[in-house]
């Protein structure tokens, strides 16, 4: 119906599928500016730390004195891989005004930002590494080994600067540094992303004059996009990867030439900033000796990847992403085509309605639409912000032996705990309220203020008021089984079912007053005179409470128990704040141990991507239970 009244008016279906794919085009864009940001970042990275390690490696430890000299003869060669300043760092070496002559009074930490100047900083961070080896030393740690030499480089005032530690005979010696000249930015895709999106428009208009059929021009339309973008990214991507290699390979052949007489063991240190850097081993990495034209060998051999192959690689795992972000906002756009074609139609014809309900829809786009879809988004990049692709969902999925999280066990519990709550909430919620429906019962209204009581209270103070009443030493609940003869439980200690008690407990007492309360509105709904009637007819209790006050409960207890399931399979606060896992995670809930690879693992891909699977349990779980249970339709329907 929705296509047929769209056949006769294409303006407004062609403007629909203008903004469709305007959409794409800059969630194509901001992906693949991601991807190549990402690249460039690599490379600036690696000339830099390299150009350090060069430095570190040519400055003669067992003659400090020359230091200045060995600087003065670099100099001219580095500026080659735009390198502009140069600097060697001294253990204990002050800047007027820094404070940080005492290594003792600066925390070891290269992964955190450090204020100030690159020469405060670089002092900062040798008066760190100084004390981390003080404190290696006396723990019989190993220095070198603990050094996190990839967080010697950072960006600051338009510049790299890398920065290497010097070590010789087990004794730190200072910091070289080098300044390097960003890498120019990579030229703008915004041209070809409108030649995309115009191409897109005139293939759409074509097939929609030819086949009256808005929604396959749109689909077709879309393929034929995808299929010129493929192209174009492909090799376009193949010929900034061949820059990329060559000037990786002029770096490393630079690096070899100047170091490799002097310090052969340096070049170990640069396999491994070639593999931290780019996440590839350098075993591709060759030393080829150039032959001169008399046929004797060069002095100055040359470092080369085999670039063919790596070209394709790189120019793939840079394009992939964008196209298959491409292709999945193609396919939502082609599932929401046609409403979104109704969408534009009455906003076009009657733009005061929709002005109306303008600012809620914005609202919903930016406070809920915006971060659910950053959120999915995160699951399919690692802890350094690079697209992994589907690997964090299989990481949870099928997880190793090394693991730091079992899903399926936690998702065994997150069920357990869910069933539990939800039958202990409803069945006592629904005795209360048929209670305090009952004329026989006096001062109902003050038991329905106190029974409300629980859930008025916030859910974190009664989570640690429990917490107090379920400690051994001086809890409520040890105090009265005390009472009565029984000895005291530890509830927080190695017993999953002790603790998972005490969390089950809590809750329980949290979630019932919701469910006594939709109840009794529910109940109070019900005419009288079915009852009288069903007595008439010599019905006992059970039956008209099972063939009367059931059914006609069904129509708000059923939404209830499906939002009270929701609610508790995603009850954080109770989890964390009573059991906080114990014993060992074990107690752990979805959302909890998402949680925990987000603030203590620091794991924030697999983090999102747990929550991903979450939203996907539970959409499932709503699908279901509607259709099964038909919690939407009415009493008498």
């Amino acid at each position: 119906m929705a296509e047929s009244r769209l056949r006769d008016n294409a303006f407004h279906s062609l403007v629909a599928a203008f903004l469709l794919a305007l959409v794409a085009a800059l969630a194509g864009l901001g992906v693949q500016r991601y991807v190549g940001t990402g690249q460039e970042r690599r490379t600036e990275e690696f000339s830099a730390l390299s150009a350090a390690l060069q430095l570190a490696s040519l400055v003669r430890s067992d003659r400090m004195d020359e230091v200045g000299s060995v600087l003065e003869r670099e100099r001219p060669l580095m500026a080659e891989d735009g390198v502009r300043r140069m600097l060697f760092v001294r253990r204990g070496q002050v800047v007027p005004g820094l404070n940080v002559s005492r290594p003792a009074k600066v925390a070891f930490s290269l992964g955190a930002a450090v204020e100030g100047t690159d020469d405060e900083r670089l002092v900062t961070l040798c008066a760190s590494l100084d004390q981390k080896q003080r404190t290696d030393s006396a723990q019989g740690a190993g220095f070198l080994d603990q050094v996190g030499r990839k967080a010697l480089a950072w960006r600051q005032g338009g510049r790299v600067v890398g920065a290497w530690p010097v070590v010789a005979g087990g004794q730190f010696l200072g910091l070289a540094a080098v300044e390097v000249e960003p890498a120019p930015a990579a030229p703008s895709a915004l041209p070809v992303a409108a030649v995309l999106v115009g191409m897109f428009l005139a293939v759409y208009l074509l097939l929609h004059r030819l086949l009256g059929r808005p929604l396959v021009a749109f689909v077709a339309s879309s393929a034929a996009v995808l299929v010129a973008a493929g192209i174009l990214m492909v090799r376009d991507e193949g010929d900034k990867a061949d820059s990329a290699l060559l000037s990786r390979d002029r770096t490393a052949t630079r690096f070899v030439n100047r170091v490799l007489g002097e310090n052969p063991a340096a070049v170990a240190d640069f396999d491994r900033l070639w593999a931290d850097v780019f996440r590839e081993p350098a075993d591709g990495m060759e030393i080829v000796p150039v032959a001169e034209a008399d046929g004797a060998t060069a002095s100055t051999p040359v470092v080369c990847m085999e670039s063919g192959d790596v070209a394709s690689a790189v120019a793939l795992d840079r394009t992939y992403p964008t196209l298959l972000v491409l292709f999945v906002v193609l396919a939502i756009c082609a599932l929401v085509f046609l409403p979104f074609c109704e969408l534009v139609q009455g906003v076009m014809t009657m733009p005061g309605t929709y002005a109306y309900v303008a600012p809620a829809m914005v609202g919903m786009v930016v406070l809920v639409l915006v971060p659910f879809l950053m959120g999915v988004g995160l699951g399919f990049f690692n802890t350094d912000y690079e697209f992994v692709g589907v690997e964090n969902f299989g990481d949870i999925l099928f997880p190793s032996a090394e693991s730091d999280t079992n899903f399926y066990f936690t998702l065994g519990v997150t069920v357990l705990w869910t069933v539990s709550n939800v039958v202990l909430h409803v069945a006592i919620g629904l005795f209360l309220a048929l209670l305090l429906v009952g004329q026989r019962v006096r001062l109902r209204g003050l038991f329905r203020v106190l029974l409300i009581v629980p859930w008025a209270v916030p859910n974190y103070i009664t989570a640690l008021v429990w917490k107090w009443m379920f400690t051994s030493q001086m809890g409520a609940i040890n105090l009265m089984l005390e009472a009565v003869g029984i000895q005291p439980v530890s509830w927080f200690g190695p017993s999953f079912w002790t603790n998972f008690f005490a969390a089950l407990a809590t809750n329980t007492w949290l979630g019932f007053p919701f469910m006594m309360v939709v109840s009794m509105g529910a109940l109070q709904s019900i005419p009288n005179e079915l009852y009288e009637a069903a007595g008439m007819d010599g019905a006992s209790r059970w039956q008209k409470f099972r063939f009367i006050t059931l059914p006609l409960l069904k129509p708000a207890l059923f939404p209830a128990i499906i939002l009270g399931t929701i609610w508790t399979f995603n009850m954080f606060n109770i989890i964390y704040l009573v059991t906080r896992g114990r014993p060992d995670n074990k107690t752990n809930i979805l959302i909890t141990e998402a949680y925990r690879f987000f603030a203590e693992l620091n794991q924030y891909g697999v983090a999102a991507a747990y929550c991903v699977l979450i939203f996907v349990i539970l959409l499932l779980y709503t699908l279901v239970t509607n259709r099964v249970t038909r919690a939407t339709q009415g009493a008498f329907e």
